[in-house]
């Protein structure tokens, strides 16, 4: 294992100026998604950022209940980073990284609502993005999480090789970048 590689790496991915917007990596119609030459497919670690340049990420909804180990509750808000003009809402590794934005937007399904105001509801941690996004979204005048993602998430992507690495390197990226959605996803 290369430790210097994983900080190098890490570094990278955790610059925003090496992100791209999310439309421009893809083109979204209807429930079909057609992807830019950009899209890396091979094993990566990727981040997903708020652009937050107009400082309106307080306006959204950012309480959030946790149901952890032996069904505890901890009600929690995403008030970190706040100030920041790109907000690191998760950190993630796949060997496809392709599949693995399918899997975080999941085009064909509704928009979810939960019956308790802070709960996020999501399937898995495949769909964090699209989950988190609605949750911050669902009091606010935004009416298509869809195209807020498009217009408002950066995503960062660097390959890497090595299952080992590559595990570190995402523990890594969130200890240092601390991400709002990987909070639930990591209980």
């Amino acid at each position: 294992m290369d430790a210097s590689l994983i900080d190098r790496k890490v570094e990278y991915l955790l610059n925003t100026s090496k992100s791209y917007l999310l439309k421009q990596l893809l083109v979204i119609k209807g429930k079909s998604i057609r992807y830019s030459a950009l899209t890396i497919i091979k094993p990566s670690i990727y981040a997903f950022w708020l652009d937050n340049s107009n400082k309106e990420a307080e306006l959204l909804h950012r309480r959030l209940r946790i149901t952890g180990p032996n069904g505890s509750n901890e009600e929690i808000t995403l008030d970190w980073n706040l100030n920041n003009d790109f907000i690191l809402l998760y950190v993630g590794k796949t060997t496809n990284f392709k599949n693995r934005l399918k899997k975080h937007l999941l085009l064909g399904t509704h928009t979810w609502e939960h019956k308790e105001k802070n709960y996020l509801n999501k399937k898995t941690t495949a769909c964090q993005l699209r989950a988190g996004v609605e949750h911050l979204i669902k009091y606010s005048s935004i009416d298509n999480g869809i195209d807020f993602m498009l217009s408002n998430i950066r995503i960062s992507i660097i390959e890497m090789d090595g299952l080992v690495e590559r595990f570190f390197a995402e523990d890594l990226a969130i200890g240092k970048g601390k991400p709002w959605f990987n909070v639930d996803s990591e209980r």
